[in-house]
């Protein structure tokens, strides 16, 4: 028999919004290229916090919670490495996060070769990589970490919970390159 099947055709012309430049910048950042970080969970963390940084004052709480987190996976992840082994292992307990973390740093701040391999994967020039990587700001850094960790926002500011989010993009990528790019 016969079939008769009644079609409607609707065309609807593609629009897309119109969007300026985003003030939105990810809290853990770095300020000249994107870079991936390949360290098992750390790569979610960082993504997790970059993205609950995006709800303004919703959850800084939970960020200046979960700042020190970063330090003790990368120190962690270094102490496990076969390929850095005495670098911070005689540093078992974990009041010395602390020392590790000065310890790293100053490692790479003195190692050239280093400094000259990282500043080439994140776009940044010699001396103001060797500038960040200033072994003090670190440890108060760290030290101000621990206080996010134990009495989330009570007693850092929103300037220093930045302050420690940007130390920890700088943490993140030393680490990642101690462990898989040099």
């Amino acid at each position: 028999g016969r079939c008769i099947q009644r079609l409607t055709f609707n065309f609807h012309e593609k629009k897309n919004p119109i969007i300026g430049e985003s003030e939105l910048i990810p809290l853990i950042a770095l300020p000249n290229k994107s870079y991936k970080i390949k360290i098992p969970f750390l790569g979610s963390l960082i993504n997790q916090i970059n993205e609950l940084s995006q709800y303004k004052n919703d959850y800084k709480e939970v960020i200046a919670c979960s700042l020190r987190a970063i330090f003790d996976i990368c120190v962690f992840e270094l102490r496990m490495a076969k390929n850095h082994i005495g670098l911070i292992n005689n540093l078992k307990d974990e009041k010395d996060l602390i020392e590790c973390v000065a310890i790293v740093v100053n490692y790479v701040n003195n190692n050239n070769i280093l400094i000259n391999k990282i500043k080439h994967n994140i776009a940044c020039d010699f001396s103001s990589l060797k500038n960040k990587l200033l072994e003090q700001s670190f440890k108060d850094v760290v030290k101000k970490a621990h206080l996010g960790a134990h009495k989330s926002k009570k007693y850092i500011t929103d300037e220093e919970i930045k302050d420690i989010a940007d130390k920890a993009a700088y943490f993140s990528v030393i680490t990642n390159e101690l462990l898989y790019i040099v």
